[in-house]
């Protein structure tokens, strides 16, 4: 039997859009902004909590804060992410069947660099988004 050729990645429909479409749902466009390594980048989630980056650095607990080993952009990476994780399961609770696996791995990230603190970190993101 003959094979088929392989289709060039350029020949194929699927692709991500660039710009998040309004028509799509909130979760979904949501969904869209995680990273592979399951982190989200504050400048793309902040319109969803209604806080602008100045306020969500200022935010950021002490435990990243102080952190000597990370630099401030992945010190954000760690405390957005968390911010995330509360944002789905508060206000995309009725979808969490959608986005359970996607919150796995972002707090495998957070667990990653945060180790034992990630429970209190949780906590201080859903008071911050409160």
């Amino acid at each position: 039997s003959k094979l088929m050729p392989l289709t060039s990645p350029s020949s194929m429909e699927f692709h991500l859009p660039n710009r998040i479409d309004p028509q799509m749902r909130k979760i979904d466009q949501f969904i869209l902004l995680q990273r592979a390594d399951g982190s989200f980048d504050s400048s793309k989630i902040e319109s969803f909590i209604n806080k602008n980056q100045e306020q969500i650095e200022r935010s950021m607990p002490d435990v990243i804060r102080n952190d000597v080993k990370y630099d401030k952009q992945k010190k954000l990476l760690i405390w957005s992410t968390a911010l995330a994780i509360k944002l789905l399961e508060r206000d995309f609770y009725e979808f969490r069947d959608e986005w359970i696996l996607l919150v796995e791995k972002s707090k495998k990230f957070l667990e990653k660099y945060l180790e034992k603190s990630v429970l209190g970190v949780l906590e201080l993101a859903l008071k911050f988004l409160s």
